[in-house]
């Protein structure tokens, strides 16, 4: 395997290749990383439910559902930066970086970033979502 890491912390961001050989372990290691970084909500190949319809949303943050969406947005920013740096080694990869941009989210969405990277890498991996939950894509039936 090609990809390489980035280590902030303790904990190594793990840096895409650009080849398709290495993707599901790639996916697999952005999905952890993304557990441990409290952001693998916003990970999967469709929107959170909670994330607001629009980054410049103002939300009520004395509510529950304000709060809810204040953390999905949090999660979807901290996502996007990741996989910006993940990508960057390879120009077709971090072309969805830019492909994941919307005028609601100028800096882009991580769904749409990983949808996009599953359609490319691992098309014949369709389970519903991509990383929603990361762990049970890979784990045998009797495990």
């Amino acid at each position: 395997m090609t990809s390489e890491t980035t280590t902030s912390g303790t904990v190594k961001l793990p840096i895409f290749s650009g080849e398709r050989d290495d993707y599901q372990r790639w996916e697999f290691q952005i999905g952890a990383y993304a557990t441990l970084g409290k952001f693998a909500e916003a990970m999967g190949t469709s929107p959170e439910a909670d994330l607001p319809t629009s980054n410049a949303e103002v939300l009520d943050l004395t509510t529950d559902e304000g709060k809810r969406k204040d953390k999905a947005r949090e999660r979807n920013r901290r996502a996007v930066a990741s996989l910006s740096i993940a990508l960057a080694q390879d120009p077709v990869a971090l072309s969805y970086v830019y492909g994941g941009t919307t005028a609601e989210y100028p800096k882009g969405l991580a769904w749409k970033i990983m949808k996009s990277m599953e359609d490319k890498y691992a098309p014949d991996n369709r389970t519903g979502s991509s990383l929603a939950p990361w762990s049970y894509r890979f784990c045998p039936s009797d495990c």
